[in-house]
């Protein structure tokens, strides 16, 4: 039986991980938040969706835009643009 965690993501939201990738159901026991949406990823296997987000073109721009808001102590950021294999839930 998998342990499920419980993790906080953007906007305080609650996200469960339950031992599945949220974008592609692979099982996985270590994962990390998307920077682009909520979801919770897989990493640390040939061709994770976390190496697959960090590859993206606006990658770099999120995630410097996260952190730019985080400096600024604003805790809410949603993300601008959501790539549209994000959107579809496809890789």
């Amino acid at each position: 039986m998998k342990t499920m965690h419980t993790k906080y993501g953007v906007n305080g939201f609650e996200t469960r991980w339950e031992g599945t990738c949220q974008r592609c159901g692979r099982e996985t026991d270590t994962f990390i938040l998307s920077y682009f949406n909520r979801q919770l990823l897989c990493e640390g296997m040939p061709e994770s969706c976390s190496d697959k987000e960090m590859s993206h073109p606006n990658f770099a721009r999120v995630r410097d835009d996260e952190k730019e808001c985080l400096s600024l102590g604003l805790h809410n950021f949603v993300p601008a643009l959501l790539p549209r294999w994000v959107k579809s839930g496809s890789i």
